[in-house]
């Protein structure tokens, strides 16, 4: 049996409790090896495993992070391409947190290993979900990864701020609050 038909067969068990999660995320930490496979599966989009397979690199991600960066390029390339839901919230998560390890934490493992190019495709795919029909989770960490990266593309705030001003009361109150914030904090960089 190959590694991805054993996760697979692993993911079939996996529930959305916490301890499930965690639990999985434990054995992916303990075996980095299985990243690139777990990865894999999760950009299969078309499968049920997919959003198993996001919420497992959410949870490591908490706890190890940079764990994914060598993974990095694949999440972005299929980023555009995934349509499951419950695979876009971790994803977004996932680049919201590296966001926030570059350009809030100044991470230099992050600085170094994270390309220009990977930089604009997490500003495309950023601005994609705002602006596109998704949930309000995937919309918050999409405008706090875009606040971000407006610090490194002087353009992004220009286009990110009237995006926010005009929808901020016709999404939900979590929207209205995560876009208030972002908005605040782009004020306080002029």
């Amino acid at each position: 049996m190959s590694l991805l038909e054993q996760l697979k067969k692993e993911l079939d068990y996996l529930n959305a409790t916490i301890k499930s999660r965690s639990s999985f995320s434990e054995l992916i930490l303990n075996h980095p090896e299985y990243i690139p496979a777990l990865v894999k599966i999760g950009v299969e989009n078309s499968t049920p495993y997919s959003p198993r397979a996001f919420w497992v690199l959410e949870f490591m991600s908490k706890k190890n992070l940079v764990l994914l960066l060598p993974e990095l390029q694949i999440l972005l390339d299929y980023g555009p391409q995934i349509s499951i839901d419950s695979s876009k919230r971790p994803l977004s998560k996932i680049i919201e947190s590296i966001c926030t390890q570059y350009f809030k934490k100044k991470n230099p493992i992050y600085i170094e290993t994270i390309t220009e190019k990977q930089l604009e495709q997490m500003t495309q795919l950023c601005f994609d979900w705002l602006i596109g029909e998704e949930k309000v989770a995937v919309k918050a960490f999409s405008m706090q990864s875009l606040c971000y990266l407006g610090t490194h593309f002087n353009w992004i705030h220009r286009e990110l701020r009237p995006i926010l001003e005009n929808n901020l009361y016709l999404h939900s109150p979590a929207y209205t609050s995560r876009a208030k914030k972002v908005l605040a904090a782009m004020q306080k960089e002029v």
